[in-house]
């Protein structure tokens, strides 16, 4: 069948009947599904037919009104075989701490859709409050309190009848239980701490924080809290941490947790970038550090120190042609220091031309970057937007470079410029 067990027939089949449809799952067990006999028929099929319904169907040899045994007055029954749902897990009883999360299970087989009805002391569940999955296979029960002790069970139904499950006991264990451990922890010197437990069991509870055996808070109450927070720690707090927790119905003592403070080293997360900029721009480096602060910064400019300059950003206002190079940060704790790499700072210089005449010739004079690439272009009319090229440098060799415009002896007058690219 569909539902991965096998369906067959017998000619004849128990004390009084005449035929048998029975079921056989994977794991062996047998299990009669109907009989028939006389007037509801004899001897079914050897065969059963699974339908596109899901249903099984079959004939008998004989049956229908006036059969009796010894007679074949009937012409034989067509039947249909009409499977009710069949649970195959039930629900398991357990004993859980109040505040816990409780669900439970259910698994079935049916050869139609199968709807589900949980219920607690016999009476239908809905979701709501702290219950979900009242009509699934799952249903999910949090924080649990005594209320929700109880036997719970599920009606499992489909279009041909319906099965309904044994009981699941929920007992609700109202004592205490450290569901989580506060865990130790390993931090820099001046890092906020928090340590966490969680408990089951019936509220209200009182904690009371140690600190290597001695309370934290006030002696009476503790601190009240299922949490504890040690702001800035220093060396002298490394130790030991537990908690006591107590309700109604006892208290209990957490493992230790145990705190251990370190320097550690500073270590670059976010080096300083390189950067490009015109003459007279601003231009600012930084650098991000993890480590136990606090840090001393020392900015360097082709690796010697630079004056006043010790925050985690350096910035110069007005850059000049001088500032062209590389720049890095030592950043240095109790612990070490560490050398950020080079960030090379390039200052544009703009391109100037200057004119003067040798022989009547126009002579130009371009000062520029050395290694740069510029185009020296002319114009006849600075009105319009017709400029033509006169001469293109690749990798400027010197500067200031000198060049003659022998055209530009005579008239129209000539106008020049020049630009990097």
């Amino acid at each position: 069948g569909n539902d991965g067990d096998f369906y067959g027939t017998t000619v004849f089949g128990g004390s009084s009947n005449e035929g048998t449809v029975f079921k056989v799952t994977t794991n062996g067990t047998l299990t009669t599904l109907v009989s028939f006999s006389f007037t509801n028929g004899e001897y079914p099929s050897a065969a059963l037919t699974l339908g596109n319904d899901g249903n099984f169907y079959g004939t008998t040899y004989e049956g229908g009104s006036g059969a009796a045994p010894g007679y074949n007055l009937g012409h034989g029954t067509v039947f249909r075989l009409a499977v009710m749902p069949v649970i195959t897990a039930q629900p398991q009883s357990q004993t859980q701490s109040a505040g816990a999360t409780v669900t439970f299970l259910v698994s079935a087989i049916s050869l139609t859709p199968m709807g589900y009805q949980w219920q607690k002391n016999g009476t239908n569940l809905v979701n709501g409050g702290n219950i979900s999955g009242a009509t699934t296979s799952t249903l999910t029960i949090p924080n649990i309190s005594d209320s929700d002790a109880a036997s719970y069970s599920v009606i499992l139904s489909n279009s041909y009848g319906s099965a309904t499950s044994s009981d699941a006991v929920l007992t609700v264990n109202d004592s205490l239980f450290i569901a989580s451990q506060p865990q130790s922890q390993t931090v820099g010197l001046g890092s906020n701490v928090t340590f966490n437990v969680t408990v089951y069991g019936a509220p209200p509870f009182v904690f009371q924080w140690y600190f290597k055996g001695l309370p934290l808070g006030l002696p009476t109450t503790g601190t009240n809290f299922s949490s504890c927070t040690v702001p800035n720690v220093g060396a002298n707090q490394a130790g030991n941490y537990s908690v006591e927790v107590v309700n109604g119905y006892g208290s209990l003592m957490s493992s230790n947790a145990v705190l251990t403070v370190k320097v550690f080293p500073p270590s670059i997360g976010l080096q300083p970038s390189s950067q490009s900029v015109m003459l007279g721009s601003s231009a600012s480096f930084s650098v991000s550090v993890s480590g136990t602060p606090p840090f001393h910064y020392q900015w360097q400019f082709n690796g010697i120190n630079l004056l006043n300059a010790t925050n985690a950003v350096y910035s110069i206002r007005a850059v000049g042609a001088t500032n062209t190079g590389n720049y890095s940060v030592v950043v240095t704790n109790s612990a070490g220091s560490v050398t950020s790499s080079d960030a090379l700072l390039t200052v544009i210089v703009p391109p100037t031309l200057a004119l003067e005449f040798l022989a009547g010739y126009p002579l130009l004079n371009l000062s520029g970057m050395l290694s740069s690439n510029f185009v020296v272009q002319y114009s006849t009319n600075l009105a319009g937007t017709n400029w033509m090229n006169l001469l293109s440098l690749s990798n400027l060799p010197a500067s200031p470079y000198l060049f003659l415009d022998p055209a530009g002896e005579a008239g129209p007058a000539r106008f020049y410029r020049a630009f990097m690219r």
